[in-house]
């Protein structure tokens, strides 16, 4: 499961371009779909696995002794537990699915369009102001979650200090 991290990304376009010809799913929208999944689930198994292995199994064990059953105890009990990690694992394989685009130019055609593929034509063709635009609101959405963060972290650094 954690061989994408190992594979450069050309590799891994030219397997996964070979292997979606084969079965049909080369420049279809499940394609795409699973190469982003098969791109960014292991960097959000690295970081749910770290938050479970240090989760308090006591829990887990207080949970079932109670009557709950698997299920109530999986999202009673652990998934608020690992929240965090999971956002995190989600935020993480976005970021990485962004970053591996030349996989994703790999196993599309003209029939799907994505934005990596949009902004690629738009500097090789033409300059279309949407990719302006697009990268204008990727830049904005990224400082406010910088501010935020600090603004977070301040306040808990301030809380911290004043007890």
């Amino acid at each position: 499961m954690l061989a994408p991290l190992a594979i450069p990304g050309i590799v891994a376009a030219l397997a996964l371009y070979l292997g979606w010809t084969r079965i049909g799913l080369y420049d279809t929208i499940p394609g795409v779909i699973l190469v982003q999944v098969v791109v960014g689930l292991p960097f959000a198994c690295i970081v749910v696995a770290a938050a479970l292995s240090s989760f308090d199994r006591a829990q887990v064990r207080a949970s079932r002794s109670l009557g709950a059953s698997h299920l109530r105890t999986l999202f009673h009990v652990i998934l608020p537990g690992i929240r965090g990690a999971v956002a995190s694992g989600f935020v993480l394989a976005l970021a990485a699915g962004w970053d591996e685009s030349v996989i994703t130019l790999f196993v599309t055609g003209r029939n799907v369009q994505v934005l990596p593929r949009k902004i690629w034509d738009s500097l090789r063709y033409d300059i279309d102001p949407i990719v302006a635009v697009v990268a204008t609101i990727m830049f904005v959405t990224t400082l406010l979650g910088v501010i935020a963060y600090l603004f977070i972290a301040g306040r808990r650094g301030a809380r911290s200090q004043s007890i």
